[in-house]
């Protein structure tokens, strides 16, 4: 007899016993808990990890007749009444996006940067700003590469294949951990890093099954960054970042469509109804206003660190601007924004 046979039975035979704890009126038996249990009862047999777990838990599934494969039902979910066999619930692959918790401090944030149409004298200022204001942190908020090759638009010209972007941004990044050596570096995906994931699953979905399991959801971007070696802490294009009383977003996480009345800002308030900062507009925007209760809201939207005269919009300057972000968090909560522009100045470029 096979050693999976000899497990499967050990499993049937969990399940018969604990049955009755599954089919509970009140508080029944979970079938997650239960092959926690059974992996705990069987400690010299089996390891306790993860993906013992869930291995032992869709066994129990399948005898359930819950699962996806085509095994033969052992039990019945009966219903607790009338004792005749109902349907089971279908499992719920609903999941809830814990936000990220940025930790009290200065914090430098830059945005859009889009490497490698990036604009090297603006983050060098942007930077320059930030060490002369103390900041003891660096948030990038979305889109610091821009994987143009990989996106559903037609790739036209002698543009960057993205071996080529994989490199600037990785070359990017070392430049930014010298400019700050010893302080964290944060990097929350964007609409353009996801395009990334978004390519590989489009066109390679099993290649991309392996990616997952062996990098997890951003299917190895980090690794291929250097994240790790870098000290830099990436965060999903999905999260949202509290910090403090202050909610950070790139801008893309409102879906298509979203509408701005008046600039980013406002539309931020007005669909967020809290003090939130973006970026993703490519634009620099306040808007602040005071509840029923004479709570002051503010709301505040990002320039951007890369070109504003893309050859794709050429007239994207006129609400495209240069800039950046300060944000200081204290440890009760609050938080202080100066958000600033990057104008020309001459040869060069200055803070406003």
């Amino acid at each position: 007899m096979s050693q999976q046979s000899n497990r499967g039975k050990l499993i049937e035979a969990y399940l018969e016993k604990h049955l009755t704890d599954l089919n509970r009126e009140e508080n029944p038996l979970g079938v997650k808990t239960l092959a926690r249990m059974f992996l705990r009862d069987h400690a010299e047999l089996f390891d306790y990890n993860e993906t013992e777990i869930d291995n032992v838990r869709s066994t129990m599934r399948d005898y359930l007749g819950r699962g996806n494969k085509k095994v033969r039902k052992r039990f019945d979910i009966r219903d607790r009444d009338t004792g005749e066999t109902q349907p089971s619930m279908p499992e719920s692959h609903a999941r809830v996006q814990e936000p990220f918790i940025l930790p009290a401090g200065k914090w430098g944030v830059m945005a859009d940067i889009h490497v490698p149409y990036h604009n090297p004298h603006a983050i060098a200022l942007a930077c320059k700003h930030f060490q002369e204001q103390g900041v003891t942190g660096i948030l990038i908020n979305g889109d610091l590469i821009d994987f143009w090759k990989i996106s559903r638009f037609i790739g036209q010209g002698q543009k960057p294949d993205t071996a080529e972007e994989i490199r600037a941004a990785r070359q990017f990044l070392q430049w930014l951990r010298y400019q700050f050596p010893d302080m964290p570096i944060i990097y929350k995906l964007g609409n353009h890093c996801k395009r990334w994931v978004d390519y590989i699953w489009f066109k390679g979905a099993e290649l991309a099954k392996v990616m997952e399991e062996e990098w997890g959801p951003s299917l190895g971007l980090a690794h291929f960054l250097r994240c790790e070696q870098l000290g830099v802490k990436m965060v999903a294009d999905n999260q949202i970042i509290y910090a403090g009383g202050l909610t950070i977003i790139h801008g893309h996480e409102w879906g298509k469509g979203a509408f701005n009345p008046v600039n980013p800002a406002r539309g931020s308030f007005i669909r967020g109804k809290a003090s939130i900062l973006s970026a993703h507009n490519h634009q620099t925007s306040t808007h602040t206003e005071s509840t029923i209760r004479k709570k002051i809201m503010g709301c505040w939207s990002m320039g951007c660190l890369c070109e504003v005269e893309p050859e794709y919009m050429p007239l994207a300057y006129l609400r495209w601007n240069l800039g950046a972000t300060i944000v200081d968090v204290e440890e009760d909560g609050d938080f202080q924004v100066e958000n600033f522009m990057i104008l020309p100045d001459g040869d060069g470029y200055r803070i406003a």
